[in-house]
């Protein structure tokens, strides 16, 4: 029996979410893929950003589920977008999708680096004993 690799990991970076695809996407694992897809724009605060490095084939079925995850982040104000793509897997996507292909990158660091929102901290302020969230302005008095 041969084990296959999951078709899909996730990584969540500052309010990124990075879904690495592995192998082939077709009409029996379509359907994996874009609920793998949907929960990663769940998670997402901004983006998801489909590493596509990984992926050697892919059939109207896996399109299909590309653009309706690409239609769903959308109507949810999350941005879906391709990185890193194969000769191969960018050539089956323009034949299948015919002008209707998320933005692509060359690369995950550049899509993640576009996206990116740094993610808010907790800290104590000295003296106050006053938890306090806070962006990347840095860290501000309880009250001002």
């Amino acid at each position: 029996m041969t084990v296959q690799p999951p078709l899909c990991s996730w990584d969540l970076t500052d309010g990124v979410v990075v879904v690495r695809v592995v192998g082939e996407i077709d009409v029996f694992n379509a359907e994996i893929f874009g609920d793998s897809l949907s929960a990663a724009v769940s998670l997402a605060s901004s983006a998801v950003v489909v590493d596509l490095s990984g992926l050697s084939f892919i059939d109207t079925a896996g399109t299909r589920a590309l653009l309706q995850a690409r239609d769903d982040a959308g109507a949810q104000g999350i941005v879906l977008v391709l990185a890193a793509p194969s000769q191969v897997a960018s050539q089956l996507l323009r034949r299948t999708v015919r002008g209707r292909m998320p933005r692509t990158y060359d690369s995950v660091f550049r899509a993640v680096t576009r996206y990116r929102r740094p993610m808010s901290r907790v800290r104590v302020l000295p003296g106050s004993g006053a938890w306090q969230l806070h962006a990347e302005d840095g860290p501000r008095r309880a009250g001002s």
